[in-house]
């Protein structure tokens, strides 16, 4: 099953023509797992987690052209984003709704791959002022079940979720 959810996100990544690709589903069920594993297929990769490192939403304050948004994250991370050969994964997105917005931007300039993960923790889509993104969950959904399914869960919550 895992070996399905890389396949369809190495499809994504030889994709010309591709969009954002936004991750969604509860939490602690191995979305970012999934995406720093495939990171390892970029030359490299820049993960930045909106929970964990509230001050990166400082990134997307202001003027939200392509430019401006890969000085930026350049000057957050000190680490060189190389065309084509990048992948900036934003994790927990949910927390950030300007960079939701400007994910529009930076795929249209077509520098970078561009990954999103949002733990469903909060509605705040109503802030966003643009979501130009197609979701891609129907896949991932189904991984999340597979996931819950072959972990180590208590039995109520294994009940619940795959009724014996």
């Amino acid at each position: 099953m895992y070996r399905k959810y890389v396949s369809f996100l190495t499809d994504w990544k030889e994709n010309k023509s591709k969009k954002a690709l936004l991750v969604t589903g509860a939490r602690q069920i191995g979305k970012t797992y999934l995406v720093r594993e495939f990171g390892k297929t970029y030359e490299n990769f820049v993960e930045i987690n909106f929970i964990t490192e509230p001050e990166a939403m400082e990134i997307f304050s202001g003027n939200l052209d392509a430019d401006t948004i890969v000085m930026n994250l350049t000057a957050y991370t000190g680490r060189s984003m190389l065309p084509g050969k990048t992948l900036l994964f934003l994790d927990e997105i949910q927390e950030c709704p300007q960079a939701r917005t400007a994910i529009k931007f930076l795929v249209e300039d077509g520098r970078f791959d561009y990954i999103e993960s949002d733990s469903l923790l909060g509605v705040r889509y109503k802030h966003v002022m643009s979501v130009p993104i197609r979701s891609v969950m129907k896949p991932f959904f189904r991984c999340i079940l597979w996931i819950l399914k072959n972990s180590v869960l208590p039995m109520g919550c294994r009940k619940m979720c795959f009724p014996i």
